[in-house]
């Protein structure tokens, strides 16, 4: 595999031109654009108490025990 990553920023057409290096190989590819942009709307809907399960927890340790209180009531 070979791999050729750039930083680009996107123009308000949204059209962008690539050249790449005269090593990297002629033939079928997949080309992935990856946007930093992050939009606001769909995960504030996920952060919000879900209904019947309670809020939402972070845990920097993934391999620690849970808190008790932690847990949705029964």
């Amino acid at each position: 595999m070979h791999v050729h990553k750039l930083k680009i920023t996107v123009p308000e057409d949204r059209r962008i031109e690539i050249r790449l290096p005269e090593d990297f190989p002629p033939g079928p590819a997949e080309m992935i654009v990856l946007s930093e942009h992050r939009r606001n709307e769909p995960w504030t809907k996920l952060l919000e108490p879900h209904p019947v399960l309670g809020k939402i927890v972070f845990h920097e340790d993934p391999s620690q025990p849970l808190d008790p209180e932690d847990w949705p009531e029964a």
